[in-house]
């Protein structure tokens, strides 16, 4: 769906379902019941779906009704938290009003700003005279009282509380792409949308496989893959930019915003191109590792923790002759060359099958590695993204069971 609701006609639409009339709904938002009516009809036309039946007792929403409603309840949460959060001494009777009041060129022109860094280039990104732009800022600045802009070297940016409001606003109006995507599963069973964030490491064969499988239940479905460092994917994730980040899990916990549920032990290995001096070998020592140069994972990552940990308990330390978290890459370089390197087992397992790595029989003292899903706190996915998560449990226990 390209076209999406505006706010006012969905707050509008939330006042009717909780009232059970566009009368009720009048006398709360202050508008005329013409006005009311007027408004759910072109956010019907908007959604493309009837929304609600009308009868001489009142409105009651139909099924695509209570689905959207749903969600914009849970947007209108979301925008509530985030006006309390900018001062502890906003009420949340306050707060709730004006969650409902904000207008849609408000947010976009505060989003922009954050997203751009200046008012300027938010103006040029909107297309939008910036007069016009820093009018509805300070309009939002004046409702949410509290500032949340500044002036920089390079014009006015938006403030730390304007960021993290803007965080606030981006997984509010996150609620109504999801309405807008189960509206549209209501029409055409075979399509939706997932966007999965991937490690560099996860095994890239559960992740296609899992895609296959979603693809025979929804023939339509927008699945997007983005394969990234985990603090990019965390970032996109919290944004609400991406659904579910597949991938290893983190310790300690990333923060109470986002949930970790693992899926599958994915143990640490050594790996050697076949045919290496130590593949040779029945049995092997961890001082056997320092023999030969290294091909070592990036800095700032868990395994390249672990290789540290394991050079330090070496009588001499390794070599090491290339950093990178590229496993094509590295299994080039090891193709090449008698280094070795450091892989979870998983994706050792799928390059052994194409007999151009082996794994070393070396048992590790590593810390148990754990290959989950990483998902935002209070998420409530949509029928095809819930399938996603079953297929790729499913995937997953194939993994675990495997040889």
């Amino acid at each position: 769906m390209s076209i999406q609701p505006t706010l006012r006609p969905l707050t509008i639409f939330d006042a009717v379902v909780r009232a059970g009339s566009a009368g009720g709904a009048a006398q709360e938002t202050g508008l005329s019941q013409p006005a009311v009516t007027h408004a759910l009809h072109r956010l019907e036309d908007v959604v493309g779906v009837r929304l609600l039946d009308r009868g001489p007792g009142g409105s009651q929403p139909t099924r695509a009704g209570r689905l959207l409603h749903r969600r914009v309840e849970r947007m209108l949460r979301r925008i509530e938290l985030g006006v309390q959060e900018l001062g502890a001494e906003t009420a949340r009777s306050y707060a709730r009003l004006v969650s409902r009041n904000l207008s849609t060129p408000q947010v976009r022109a505060h989003l922009a700003i954050v997203r751009r860094g200046s008012f300027r280039a938010a103006a040029q990104d909107l297309g939008l005279a910036e007069p016009s732009l820093h009018r509805a800022a300070r309009d939002l600045e004046k409702t949410v009282g509290t500032p949340l802009y500044r002036r920089t070297p390079q014009g006015f940016s938006a403030t730390p509380a304007g960021a993290l409001f803007a965080g606030r606003l981006r997984l509010a109006l996150y609620e109504i792409d999801q309405a807008l995507d189960e509206l549209e599963a209501e029409r055409d069973a075979t399509g939706g949308r997932v966007s999965a964030g991937c490690l560099p490491l996860i095994p890239k064969p559960v992740l296609a496989r899992t895609v296959a499988l979603l693809l025979r239940d929804y023939p339509a479905v927008r699945v997007e893959l983005d394969e990234a460092p985990h603090e990019t994917l965390v970032a996109r994730l919290r944004g609400g930019e991406l659904d579910i980040l597949v991938g290893a899990l983190r310790d300690p916990r990333l923060g109470d915003d986002v949930v970790e549920r693992p899926l599958f032990a994915d143990p640490h290995v050594v790996a050697a191109r076949a045919g290496h001096p130590l593949a040779k070998e029945t049995v092997l020592s961890e001082a056997d590792l320092a023999r030969f140069p290294w091909v070592a994972p990036a800095r700032d990552t868990p395994r390249r923790a672990f290789v540290e940990e394991l050079f330090a308990r070496l009588p001499v330390r390794p070599r090491i002759v290339a950093e990178t978290s590229s496993l094509t890459m590295m299994t080039a370089i090891l193709a090449e060359s008698d280094c070795l390197t450091l892989l979870a087992h998983s994706q050792a397992r799928h390059e052994v099958k194409g007999a151009v790595l082996v794994m070393l029989p070396i048992r590790l003292g590593s810390p148990q590695r754990m290959v989950g899903t990483t998902i935002r706190s209070g998420w409530l996915p949509t029928r095809v993204q819930r399938r996603f998560l079953t297929l790729l449990r499913q995937e997953c226990r194939r993994v675990a069971e495997g040889p």
